[in-house]
């Protein structure tokens, strides 16, 4: 654990594990359905905030906040690049994503 994250652990109040299957899923339904090209580090990031809204229940006027910190541009090579995550075994579809907004969370 960096030093970073331990100094922010009395902060933390969650955190969720998130498959490179699920980030790969969230980066190509934001490219199809809104037209981002992110990163991974951005996919990953969005997952965990739709995670976080399902685990606590979307109530009116509640706000999520993250960083959409990379574009796709320097992730060609394994992120975009399908024959990379085909060699991986992980998928490239954006459908796992659509059945979590459309479905509650189970832990």
């Amino acid at each position: 654990m960096t030093n970073n994250i331990e100094l922010a652990l009395p902060v933390i109040d969650d955190a969720f594990r998130i498959t490179d299957e699920e980030a790969v899923a969230m980066s190509r339904y934001l490219v199809r359905n809104d037209g981002l090209f992110l990163g991974s580090s951005s996919a990953y990031n969005l997952m965990a905030c739709v995670k976080l809204v399902k685990k606590m229940g979307w109530k009116d006027r509640e706000h999520v906040v993250t960083i959409l910190c990379d574009s796709g541009n320097r992730h060609y090579s394994k992120f975009w690049n399908d024959d990379y995550l085909r060699n991986a075994d992980i998928p490239i579809t954006s459908s796992l994503v659509e059945e979590l907004l459309e479905r509650p969370l189970v832990q």
